[in-house]
């Protein structure tokens, strides 16, 4: 005779429906805690700053101006790239070859500090190289971009202010996650960096800002709940702006603006 409660403010299709068919009862909360508003949410096309044969910015000049604003004010800024690491992937600009794992065959992604390609699905890693093992040409080029990478950019535009990342790289010793966290809520981190473990469940009084960097890379899976799950992901971590003070401002960035993923968010 247990009682069961689901709480999400992104329920999936199927709670949905089955508490829209009376199968579950529904409860609403239709007011945000302390009746603060729910943030602005930015869409921030990418087209205009994409230059002929460069890489896509990571951080474009309307998000670099809104993070410079919110630390100007004194409020901390959260970013959301659901790729750690460095770079997802290098790919020969020769011969088109990636390197894979030889576990799983799927791309190896570049972690710079360890000079390393590793494997996030079996753990198998191996030293990083500049030269082809294919047709041993050194044409290597990174692809992408990681939270590792997009806490070395910001770091030349805020020397000055304390920049961390959150993710399975910076949590693996036993008191990583809850050090970072203690940090970040006593103020003594001015960004966030992380993947979806700051997408839920973690409430900061002084966030004004929380910026999606690559929209795409959420609704681009082989996987019929990509949509569902990126959309899940995008609500939650909006969640995180501006839940004490005043409205927060969320702002993504991708290339087509006009996605109804995207819009309906």
């Amino acid at each position: 005779n247990g009682r069961v409660l689901l709480g999400s403010a992104t329920p999936s299709v199927e709670s949905f429906y089955n508490a829209k068919t009376n199968k579950y009862e529904m409860v609403e909360i239709n007011d945000r805690y302390g009746n603060i508003e729910l943030p602005e949410i930015v869409l921030v096309g990418l087209k205009n700053e994409l230059k002929k044969g460069e890489p896509r910015p990571i951080i474009s000049k309307h998000l670099l101006k809104e993070i410079r604003y919110s630390l100007n004010k004194n409020m901390q800024v959260i970013l959301f790239q659901n790729r750690r690491g460095y770079v997802p992937y290098f790919i020969c600009e020769d011969c088109g070859v990636i390197p894979k794992c030889l576990n799983c065959d799927i791309s190896l992604t570049y972690h710079k500090q360890m000079n390393r390609l590793s494997c996030h699905y079996c753990g198998y890693s191996k030293m990083a190289t500049n030269i082809c093992l294919s047709c041993e040409s050194e044409a290597m080029k990174s692809s992408g971009f990681g939270t590792e990478k997009i806490e070395e950019y910001l770091q030349v535009f805020f020397p000055d202010h304390n920049i961390k990342r959150l993710d399975f790289d910076t949590t693996r010793s036993k008191e990583g996650y809850s050090d970072i966290i203690r940090a970040f809520e006593n103020g003594n981190i001015d960004i966030l960096i992380g993947t979806q473990m700051v997408t839920k469940g973690l409430d900061f009084e002084n966030v004004s800002l929380v910026g999606i960097l690559n929209a795409e890379s959420l609704m681009n899976y082989p996987d019929f709940r990509a949509n569902e799950r990126a959309f899940n992901m995008m609500i939650q971590v909006a969640g995180r702006a501006g839940r004490k003070k005043q409205r927060g401002k969320v702002m993504i960035q991708a290339i087509d603006i006009k996605d109804e993923v995207l819009q309906k968010v």
